[in-house]
């Protein structure tokens, strides 16, 4: 591979990934403001009725891994059910929001969010339907969650911050590691394409689509802002389908996934519902590809 072809691979990846960067920052700015003057994470008793899979459900869709934390806390404490944990898990969106809305898939961000919707609310009446054990359904402020504990998992917040730094400097940082993120993929993609030809790679993406849901649902199961980057942009180059990107995003509930680890005591039940998560994830993601 000759200098001038690393070159130009290097430079079309960081204009292809430059695009967004605007967008980005005024869209974390916006999740930013309404993330914190809202404040849905320090408050848990709407998450403790009979219609709880629906509000989970209808507050996961919207980007904030405060939400999915508080959640698995409060079923650290057995203050709500693990369908209404699963409801809040399956809805969550984190960074596809960002991606889809700045990349200009629109339409593909609101039927993502709406399947998305339906699929947490049926999976948590069902699952919460088949548990007879009973939960506290008085909520005591155990579970609450600030802002900067949250936000300290990225490595950007303070709880001395400036309004400066909370509504300008944070969303910028937020982006400028979303931008690198995104690069890394694009890069990727684009020297695959490169060495290997376009026409190769659509061949085999849909001779093996059976096997996609099952990788991008494993990669969705990593706590991390990075899987959910990882996996929304292949799906905006063209490298996976819309079902296997449900099927990451499903599984993908950020830090939460990462707090019902830590829970030794719980592991054993913890594990089961990752495992149900990946499992109802896969399923519904390979239906979608046989039809979308």
């Amino acid at each position: 591979m000759m200098l001038e072809e690393v070159l130009h691979l290097l430079w079309h990846a960081f204009l292809d990934s430059a695009l967004v960067f605007p967008f980005l920052i005024l869209t974390y700015i916006i999740i930013e403001v309404i993330q914190r003057k809202a404040g849905f994470e320090k408050n848990g008793n709407f998450l403790t009725g009979k219609l709880a899979p629906i509000y989970g459900s209808a507050l996961g869709v919207f980007p904030q891994c405060g939400f999915s934390i508080m959640s698995a806390k409060l079923y650290e404490n057995n203050l709500i059910k693990a369908g209404t944990l699963l409801s809040v898990f399956i809805a969550t969106s984190d960074e596809a929001f960002a991606l889809l809305l700045t990349n200009g898939k629109f339409l593909d961000l609101i039927m993502l969010l709406l399947l998305k919707f339906t699929v947490a609310v049926l999976v948590g009446f069902i699952v919460n339907a088949f548990i007879k054990k009973t939960v506290s359904i008085k909520y005591k402020g155990v579970a609450s969650v600030k802002h900067e504990e949250y936000c300290r998992q990225c490595g950007i917040s303070n709880k001395n911050a400036t309004k400066l730094q909370t509504y300008l400097l944070y969303p910028v940082i937020h982006a400028v590691k979303t931008f690198l993120f995104v690069y890394v993929v694009n890069l990727a993609f684009s020297t695959l394409i490169h060495f290997v030809g376009e026409d190769a790679i659509l061949n085999v993406m849909q001779t093996r689509l059976f096997l996609q849901p099952i990788i991008t649902a494993l990669i969705g199961l990593i706590p991390n802002c990075a899987s959910s980057i990882l996996i929304t942009q292949l799906y905006v180059k063209g490298g996976i389908a819309f079902g296997s990107m449900f099927a990451g995003l499903s599984t993908n509930a950020g830090i939460g996934i990462a707090i019902m680890l830590k829970n030794r005591k719980k592991l054993k039940s913890n594990l089961l519902i990752l495992l149900s998560l990946y499992i109802i994830s896969i399923l519904i993601g390979s239906l979608l590809n046989l039809f979308v």
